[in-house]
């Protein structure tokens, strides 16, 4: 080897012979390697530097335009969730319909709480009316009159797309009051963080989505599960089923599919357990929330959607039996309540007449803490759109009725110490204070949990995940049947109060 040859350059230490202009084009050839790495490493997903810290602000995908269509702000939903980055128990193959929990992981939750454990905290209700159109419906229910759904909606953050304590109040729900099905639920998952307990989703392939924290719809229209998802051409397809395993969930009577008529609407293929159903059209004069009903045996079934075109826009698909409780979990992570009002007033009035709660429940929680710091200026501003929120929904559902779920507590890591989000108390607070200012129930999740502090104890005794931001299922179940039995509590005194059992 020739001893005068030159060691390598480092690619980030420019020779000192270069020309100042080489050197600084080696740089910027340097930096863009580095910049593109994530992008193409699904392992290095977390370092891509050049995506919005606001969903949505520059990222946009526009189909082919369609009329009402075309400024339509939507991102591709991929096929498959970064390597690495899926929880655990999530199958590795998307090929297959799965299940979005592990029937294993289910049944031990279920084993380790007893089905009306006491709630620690009561539900909170000065004018002890805020529940009582809720209460109603169960006394239908509990009469065995004919055909009785009593339906719960529930919109929060990531506790709620991921169906923790939502699975667990409607498995204790569902026990005590009967199966009605699994409910509303998108017919593929926006994100991978979307995992519903009890349904089977196949992943499906060729949609984008349009969320309420981004991006956004320039028309506000995003359904009841504050997603929409766009169909990017005819060979976009989707599947939902009933579960395979587990007690609940495993059958079915009707298909509920809601969707956009608008005027650059194409058809939909509907197929049920592989046989074509019905073909469904969705042009019409103007944009409006539209739905079709499929009548089945009760049994196991699977849908499948398949659009003929990118004109087709859908907002979630409602798996129902004949009678029973219903817990529609309608969760986007990272949203805050306040987002909520980027619905539609009309649209959403369209949707909450469509499906009819019987109870509106918000469980939003440490997103709120984080939207006092960069949205508003104060808690007086976040208090009073909490209002406007929960006031906007009262008027468009007046027969239904309303509970605010509080944050359950949260924590970091500073050191070797875990502490407390500082603003949680001030927003659970708000919380309690716009709950009764709008005539809504309240039910103080932290102080269920023990109070600020809480995540630490329940991270040590497997309750809570390593983030110390959420509950395991565990955790979500102990969580789901202590509301169950506070509202259970509440819907005691409402038969004593009414003089019927």
């Amino acid at each position: 080897m020739n001893s005068r040859m030159k060691a390598p350059r480092s690619l980030f230490r420019p020779d000192p012979g270069d020309a100042p202009d080489r050197a600084v084009t080696r740089a910027l050839a340097t930096l863009s390697l580095l910049l593109a790495l994530p992008y193409a490493t699904p392992r290095c997903a977390r370092l891509r530097v050049l995506e919005p810290l606001e969903p949505g602000a520059g990222l946009s995908f526009a189909p082919a335009p369609r009329s009402d269509a075309e400024a339509i702000g939507v991102v591709p939903i991929p096929a498959s969730p970064p390597e690495g980055e899926r929880p655990p128990g999530v199958a590795r193959s998307d090929s297959e319909p799965r299940e979005t929990t592990p029937d294993g992981i289910a049944t031990a939750a279920r084993a380790a709480q007893p089905e009306e454990e006491p709630s620690p905290t009561p539900i909170e209700d000065p004018t002890h009316r805020a529940l009582d159109p809720y209460f109603e419906e169960l006394r239908r229910l509990e009469r065995g009159e004919p055909g009785v759904r009593v339906r719960i909606a529930v919109w929060g953050d990531s506790t709620v797309e991921t169906d923790l304590v939502t699975a667990g109040l409607r498995r204790s729900l569902q026990r005590r009051f009967g199966d009605g099905g699994h409910g509303f639920v998108m017919p593929i998952a926006p994100t991978w963080r979307y995992l519903h307990e009890g349904v089977r989703l196949g992943t499906g392939a060729g949609w984008a989505m349009s969320r309420i924290n981004g991006p956004l719809a320039s028309d506000g229209l995003y359904g009841l599960g504050a997603t929409t998802l766009h169909a990017l051409g005819p060979l976009a397809h989707a599947t939902v089923g009933t579960a395979t395993t587990g007690d609940f969930g495993r059958r079915v009577s009707r298909f509920e599919v809601d969707y956009l008529e608008h005027p650059g609407g194409e058809p939909f293929e509907l197929l049920v357990d592989g046989t074509p159903a019905r073909l469904v059209e969705t042009r019409g004069e103007r944009a409006r929330s539209a739905a079709v009903t499929l009548e089945v045996e009760d049994g196991p079934h699977e849908l499948r959607l398949a659009p003929r075109g990118s004109g087709v826009r859908l907002f979630g698909v409602v798996l129902e039996r004949e009678r029973g409780i219903v817990v529609d979990a309608l969760g986007v992570t990272n949203s805050w309540m306040g987002q909520l009002a980027r619905i539609a007033p009309d649209h959403l009035a369209e949707q909450l007449a469509w499906r009819a709660p019987a109870l509106l429940v918000f469980n939003f929680g440490i997103n709120e803490a984080r939207a006092v710091s960069q949205e508003f200026p104060g808690f007086d501003a976040y208090e009073r759109q909490l209002r406007e929120v929960l006031g906007s929904f009262r008027q468009r559902a007046p027969r239904a009725g309303c509970l605010v779920h509080g944050p359950l507590d949260a924590g970091f890591r500073d050191g070797t110490a875990i502490r407390g989000f500082p603003r949680m108390t001030p927003v659970i607070e708000a919380q309690r204070r716009g709950a009764a200012e709008v005539g809504c129930a309240f039910w103080d999740g932290r102080a269920a949990m023990g109070g600020e502090g809480a995540m630490a104890r329940w991270r040590a005794q497997g309750l809570a995940d390593h983030e110390l931001l959420h509950p395991t299922r565990e955790g979500a179940t102990k969580l789901g049947a202590w509301l169950h039995s506070a509202l259970l509590e509440e819907y005691r005194a409402f038969l004593a109060r009414t003089g019927s059992r």
